[in-house]
């Protein structure tokens, strides 16, 4: 018979319950470091990389030049023109011919270097990433990178960092001091990680609000001056709970900055101008990050001008707290019943601290141990009080997630199952319930287009909750059950890539599972396409775990990603080509596809691989037949010469050595076909595709198209 050309599609993400004569031939099998795509496809991810605010490794690049003898030269050495005055660092020699990155002014041809040691080539304009071959250029540009990557450091101090936010220009991050004795927040700099710009406040308490004469609080900016301690402050806040000014009786506290001959003491006179104003109800005492928290934050404007977009956070240790936009950060206290003068209702602050941090309807919500929810004063953020309608329940269950979505229903998370908080504020706040067994576990919940995370069941959706009852029907993962079934127990946290639709979880085992969203808002539906599941999975393994992962917005409103693991450093995540400076192994293996005819046996004799990249790249291509049977397989034990452990996940099967692979290398236009040879005869072909590399781009594996020859029945 004559040779049939037949194409199908990549996409649909992993599936690895579906039956093998029933999966779409498009559907991966096994995958590491790929993520589902746009209009499908799968794409090799992105790399990260350490941040401390230097310049960011991936995009920095080098020139590259010839010279007259490059003899005697050596990697490392910074070179000067001697009338260009340009300066540069040597990160690649090959013959005469060098790369130089750092390079400050432009260098010249034909001028000497270092008074005269070296002498650029008169026929040679410095360029960038000019080099001999494309594999020099690739060796230069990662050693580039490297040389940048070897300036950022770590966050100073002891332990792992414990917590990273990106509010508009500023990257913070929080790590004990060398001693274990505190939590300094550091912010990310030019010069990397600086406590320089960080403001602690101190605060103190007062009643007697009025002064004794119906006076007005003093308000941000005052000075406070204390009537016997002498200690004076700039007031940065005015938290009023209770009482009256006209009747003396207001009570509250003052945030202060600038704080000098301190501390207030209790029972003096706060005055501005010398004027009484309010007494203090304590002592006065600077606000501090307590060691080995657990940072939750979230960013917001409650008030409306484009001055008051803040952080806000806590750490399940400590108070609550503000990050304003000139990174000062003011605690937010819990006022109790013998705070509130007069007031004798329920306000006593729940026990322990808050440990999640949400906003909804313009109040800020905090989740304390015990399943209590409490949130503030409709837009007071700082203002906990009940007597001017701050409110308090509970879930009867500790509080794993709190979310606010579209159509102003705040989704609450335990365990064992899901709340929707309805209403506009505490005169018409409904809790109902939304799904009775399915819920989620501690840093697992996010939103994206609705509320996913992780439980007994799974990966779980709180639409498909509501809609569908509280049993399987809320499951989205069931295509990767089983792996997620083997992950459960080991999450760290989760995130969201709102550019992607992707849901991501992190594991101890440093695996990450990535879901990918097609369809944002149709939570309930299927997409009736080749891929029919809302959710499509990929798969990535890190060379460490993930413990902590932030996502937040740039001042351009890019979003950025940010993670801690064990070792200190910030690491920047979804950027670059590699793992901070680790190459990335990365394969798919499709689903054993029958081209429409179980039964019958194909001579397979080529597979064309249609891809989008932007720069060229070596991928390795092996065809297994007959759902690898021995005797047509590749009769692979090991994905590449190291084991990648988590190939036990997806299953048992051959697989690939470095024998009977096909290479090509692609150069082409941005979305082309490149072939590959294949041989053997079977019922049906499962290709396996790999590619390492540390400088590749993220290249989109689109669809394939297999050329065979029909032969007879199989008998």
């Amino acid at each position: 018979m004559a040779t049939v050309a037949e194409y199908f599609p990549l996409g649909g993400g992993l599936d690895v319950v579906t039956p093998a004569l029933s999966i779409a031939a498009g559907r991966a099998i096994a995958l590491v470091n790929f993520e589902p795509w746009y209009n499908d496809g799968y794409r090799r991810v992105d790399g990260f990389e350490r941040f401390d605010g230097r310049p960011r490794p991936h995009l920095q690049t080098f020139i590259g030049f010839d010279l007259v003898d490059a003899t005697g030269l050596t990697e490392g050495t910074v070179l000067t023109g001697d009338s260009s005055g340009a300066t540069g660092t040597v990160i690649g020699i090959s013959g005469d011919s060098i790369g130089v990155t750092k390079v400050t002014g432009t260098f010249v041809a034909g001028e000497d270097l270092n008074t005269a040691a070296y002498t650029i080539d008169a026929g040679s304009t410095p360029t960038e990433r000019a080099a001999p071959d494309s594999d020099t250029e690739d060796t230069w540009l990662l050693a580039a990178w490297d040389e940048y990557r070897d300036d950022i450091l770590v966050v100073p101090g002891s332990g792992e960092v414990r917590g990273i936010w990106r509010r508009g220009s500023s990257t913070l991050a929080w790590r004990n001091n060398a001693g274990a004795t505190a939590c300094i927040p550091h912010l990310a700099s030019a010069s990397g990680w600086t406590t320089t710009g960080i403001t602690f406040t101190d605060y103190v308490k007062f009643d007697a609000g009025g002064g004794g004469a119906a006076r007005d609080l003093p308000v941000e900016g005052d000075t406070v001056t204390g009537g016997t301690s002498g200690a004076s402050g700039t007031v940065h806040r005015v938290i009023q709970w209770a009482g009256s000014t006209s009747g003396n009786d207001a009570t509250g506290y003052l945030v202060l900055t600038s704080v000098t001959g301190g501390p207030f003491s209790d029972n003096e006179k706060l005055q501005v101008g010398g004027t009484d104003r309010a007494d203090a109800n304590g002592a006065s005492a600077t606000f501090s990050f307590a060691i080995n928290g657990e940072y939750r934050f979230h960013n917001h404007n409650f008030f409306g001008n484009s001055t008051s977009f803040r952080t806000y956070g806590v750490d399940a240790l400590g108070a609550a707290f503000e990050l304003d936009e000139n990174n000062v950060i003011s605690p937010i206290i819990i006022p109790t019943v013998a705070d509130l003068v007069g007031i004798t209702t329920n306000n006593d602050p729940p026990a322990g601290a808050p440990f999640l941090v949400e906003e909804h309807r313009n109040h800020l919500f905090l989740a304390f141990p015990g399943g209590r929810v409490v949130h503030s004063v409709q837009g007071e953020p700082m203002n906990f009080s009940g007597f001017l309608n701050a409110a308090e329940f509970g879930l009867g269950d500790e509080v794993t997630g709190m979310n606010s979505v579209v159509g102003g229903v705040l989704v609450l998370t335990t365990e064992r199952e899901t709340r929707g908080l309805f209403g506009q504020n505490i005169t018409d706040w409904e809790l109902r319930l939304l799904g009775e067994q399915t819920g989620g576990r501690l840093y697992t919940t996010q939103k994206l287009d609705t509320v996913y995370s992780l439980d007994d069941l799974g990966v779980t959706s709180v639409a498909r909750t509501d809609t569908f009852g509280d049993f399987v029907g809320a499951t989205v993962s069931q295509l990767v059950q089983p792996i997620v079934n083997t992950l459960r127990d080991l999450a760290n946290c989760s995130t969201i890539v709102r550019s992607t639709n992707q849901y991501r979880l992190y594991f101890s085992d440093n695996s990450i599972l990535i879901m990918y969203v097609p369809m944002p808002g149709s939570a309930n539906e299927s997409r009736g396409t080749q891929a029919g599941q809302l959710a499509q999975f990929g798969y990535a393994q890190y060379p460490f775990p993930v413990n902590r992962i932030y996502n937040s917005e740039d001042e351009n409103g890019t979003e950025r990603s940010f993670f801690a693991s064990t070792d200190g450093y910030v690491y920047e995540d979804r950027v670059g080509n590699n793992y901070d400076g680790t190459a990335i192994q990365s394969y798919l293996r499709t689903a054993f596809t029958h081209m429409g005819s179980p039964a019958w046996r194909k001579r397979f004799r080529r597979v064309d691989v249609e891809l989008s990249a932007n720069k060229p790249f070596r991928l390795l291509v092996q065809g297994d037949l007959s759902y690898g049977a021995t005797e047509l397989s590749s009769s692979i034990s090991d994905i590449t010469t190291t084991d990648v452990p988590e190939i036990t996940i997806f299953g048992g099967g051959g697989f690939w050595d470095t024998d009977n692979w096909d290479e090509f290398n692609w150069d082409g236009q941005n979305i082309s076909t490149a072939r590959a040879q294949l041989r053997g005869t079977g019922e049906n072909i499962s290709l396996l595709m790999f590619n390492e590399s540390a400088v590749s781009n993220p290249f989109i594996l689109q669809g394939l198209t297999i050329h065979y020859d029909k032969r007879r029945l199989q008998r």
